[in-house]
């Protein structure tokens, strides 16, 4: 009702998981405050698998998948799980993080789901996936930051092609 905008969490950031939950919720609580939901800036904060070239690209996958995989053991991180029909993986992920059962967790989020949650190209493609993603809902996304150095200048270029 009364913000200037929101943050999304990682677990949480999948175009569909804006279009049917995020953006209604906010365009509810701007219409309560007597405001209009389009002055409600959206930050979308989720995982981007990106890099130099596939195999890079193919590395941020597997780790953000790890991520995700603990994530999801949280049951408060679900929404996007019950969205997609996905529920039963985080209740078998919380049940083995209950257990300590940490290696028998490895393969829970499928290729299927981290295709739909997480957007993922080389450099110099990454910026058109994020704006056929986020274009149209989003007014701010984060970028993550490349590890090595030599890589500042390609991520530069992305970042550069967002702002267009």
């Amino acid at each position: 009702e009364v913000t200037d905008g929101f943050m999304t969490h990682p677990t949480n950031t999948s175009p569909r998981f804006l279009r049917e939950s995020v953006r209604p919720t906010l365009a509810a609580g701007a219409e309560r405050g007597g405001r209009d939901a389009r002055d409600v800036q959206l930050l979308v904060g989720g995982f981007v698998a990106t890099g130099r070239d596939a195999a890079a690209v193919a590395r941020e996958r597997e780790q953000i998948r790890e991520l995700l995989t603990f994530l999801y053991s949280t049951p408060t991180y679900w929404p996007t799980l019950d969205l997609f029909g996905w529920r039963a993986v985080g209740e078998r992920l919380h049940r083995l993080s209950r257990e300590g059962k940490w290696a028998e967790m490895t393969g829970a989020v499928d290729d299927g789901m981290l295709d739909a949650l997480v957007p993922q190209a080389p450099y110099g493609e990454i910026a058109a996936v994020l704006n056929d993603w986020y274009g149209e809902l989003a007014s701010r996304i984060t970028f993550p930051v490349p590890a090595d150095p030599a890589d500042d200048a390609a991520a530069a270029r992305a970042i550069e092609t967002l702002r267009i």
